[in-house]
């Protein structure tokens, strides 16, 4: 799945450093019906706190046409996903365009930190729950 030259002109006018596709698209496992899911890095993720929905809407709509199919498309942040969403986009995610690689480098390995520092701590949670539900 490759991205044409007009749609990472327009990504990179829009502000996207990175734009990763994820979930059962990347692992084989879609179906006819699969929605794709997309993970954004943006140059300056600041510019979220003016105006979400719109540069929201217009990614969705870029990445529809690029689709050309009538599935759903889900769009995440990454600056603003969970550590583990993250972990699992760097780590089964494929990158369809890598406009900033030194930002990209710079959240691999603050997102590798961050779940490195917390997967003793939701190891232990995940444990408490299943001692308490069986």
């Amino acid at each position: 799945m490759e991205i044409s030259k007009v749609v990472e002109q327009t990504l990179k006018e829009l502000g996207v450093a990175t734009l990763y596709l994820f979930g059962s698209r990347v692992q084989g496992i879609e179906r006819k019906d699969s929605d794709y899911d997309f993970g954004l890095l943006l140059e300056n993720p600041s510019i979220l706190i003016k105006g979400t929905e719109v540069l929201y809407q217009k990614i969705y709509d870029l990445l529809q046409d690029w689709v050309e199919e009538k599935v759903n498309i889900d769009i995440v942040f990454l600056d603003q996903a969970t550590v583990q969403l993250r972990y699992q986009v760097i780590s089964y995610g494929k990158v369809l365009y890598d406009g900033h690689p030194v930002k990209r480098g710079r959240f691999i390995e603050r997102t590798l930190t961050e779940h490195a520092d917390f997967e003793p701590y939701r190891r232990i949670f995940e444990e408490a729950i299943l001692t308490r539900i069986s």
